[in-house]
């Protein structure tokens, strides 16, 4: 029992790092190539006349 648990402890910790060793690819695949932080698709027409600006957005019905 002495040498019992002791081996058992190494042998779980072994196991673990070697397991998250494993999968630590996976872990750091965020599919950041897909992630486009400067809004680049979107043009300066679309930045400056956002749907969401006051001037835009509190329109009385029916005009345009």
């Amino acid at each position: 029992m002495e040498l019992f648990l002791p081996s058992l402890i190494g042998f779980a910790l072994g196991w673990a790092s070697a397991w998250i060793v494993q999968c630590i690819p996976y872990f750091k695949d965020t599919n950041e190539k897909n992630i486009d932080y400067n809004m680049i698709e979107k043009s300066l027409e679309d930045i400056v006349n956002s749907k969401y600006d006051p001037e835009n957005y509190f329109k009385a019905e029916g005009t345009k």
